[in-house]
């Protein structure tokens, strides 16, 4: 799953996680796109680098956060739902790219 700007794509929270709908309208649940969720995930994907989301042989965890340089962060190895792993994913930029400004 890659997350960028551009795409139109919605999001409906939901207590099980997210459901991606194409042009949502806001109903009954709070609407809102990936990138209003997800601040600094799309600062990240916009600027940085990439993330990678989902389990394989190869990496212990379910979500990671990768630059040129490698890995910059790599969560636990699953989560509750979606939501929980890119909340955290989010966070974990959050405080990456303020350490980042702040050797600058």
């Amino acid at each position: 799953m890659w997350l960028g700007s551009g795409s139109g794509t919605k999001v409906r929270a939901r207590n099980r996680g997210i459901t991606p709908t194409k042009g949502a309208e806001e109903d009954s649940g709070i609407v809102e796109s990936v990138e209003q969720a997800y601040l600094h995930i799309a600062r990240w994907v916009k600027t940085q680098g990439w993330v990678e989301i989902g389990s394989d042989a190869y990496r212990s965890s379910f979500v990671r956060a990768l630059d040129e340089g490698g890995m910059v962060w790599e969560g636990a190895a699953s989560y509750p739902t979606l939501d929980a792993a890119l909340r955290a994913l989010d966070t974990a930029l959050h405080e990456w790219l303020h350490e980042q400004q702040s050797d600058a």
